[in-house]
């Protein structure tokens, strides 16, 4: 890959939600005549986000994935067309689900405690322009925060690792453990220059199907407080 075009992915990574710096790209690609990924890059920045799905190791499935709705038939058309045009990711093994978002790879990837060093060697695997859909089963958050793979996730869902004793209540409601360990993460992800570029955050747990505790009610608050203004919020039970 040239050193322009490196540099240009890395001004993405750097600043993931900046649009013009995918454009500056696009228009980089049509310079060096990959004018069809470039008008790919154009399109999935158009609002709406379209979203492109399909299941490896199988070619593209017919169809498309709209994150909100989208009347331009012109457009969906071309999108069609260009997506079998568009560069695909390296995948290791059929575990992958990519994705492509905003122009660029979204692999979806999961990874455990014990994986830390593995994440420095995905980088090199997923190549130099895809991102990831991450989840992450920790119970030491703040190491996680501060390793490079963060530099690349678009998408964020974050499991507590739990005691192999732990169990719920007899009420139901939500397990003591994830409790704490929202009380002292929740600060730690505010802390964290990594929300400001997540487009989405998962906090798995934090809430409860059941009757919430008055400790999961307080970091539902901190949530609100000091998580959604500043990304998309998902709660997952």
């Amino acid at each position: 890959m040239p050193p322009e075009e490196l540099a240009l992915l890395s001004a993405i990574h750097t600043d993931p939600r900046n649009d013009s710096l995918r454009l500056a790209y696009a228009d980089w690609l049509e310079k060096v005549n990959k004018g069809e990924y470039a008008e790919f890059i154009r399109l999935q920045c158009q609002h709406p986000y379209i979203a492109v799905l399909y299941h490896p190791p199988s070619p593209p499935r017919v169809g498309l994935s709209f994150e909100m709705p989208w009347e331009d038939s012109q457009a969906k058309a071309r999108l069609k067309r260009l997506l079998s045009l568009a560069p695909h990711a390296y995948r290791v093994g059929a575990e992958f689900w990519e994705e492509h978002f905003r122009g660029l790879p979204l692999l979806q990837q999961e990874l455990h405690e014990n994986q830390i060093t593995y994440a420095q060697e995905l980088l090199e695997l997923i190549g130099p322009a895809a991102r990831l859909d991450l989840s992450l089963h920790t119970a030491q958050l703040a190491d996680w925060l501060a390793h490079p793979v963060m530099t690349r996730v678009d998408k964020l869902h974050i499991w507590p690792n739990l005691p192999s004793d732990a169990e719920p209540d007899e009420q139901c409601t939500l397990n003591p453990h994830y409790d704490a360990f929202w009380a002292e993460n929740i600060p730690v992800l505010a802390a964290s220059a990594v929300i400001d570029r997540l487009e989405e955050l998962n906090p798995c747990g934090c809430i409860s199907t059941g009757k919430m505790t008055s400790r999961s009610v307080q970091n539902l608050a901190l949530c609100r407080e000091f998580l959604e203004p500043r990304v998309c919020v998902e709660y997952s039970y």
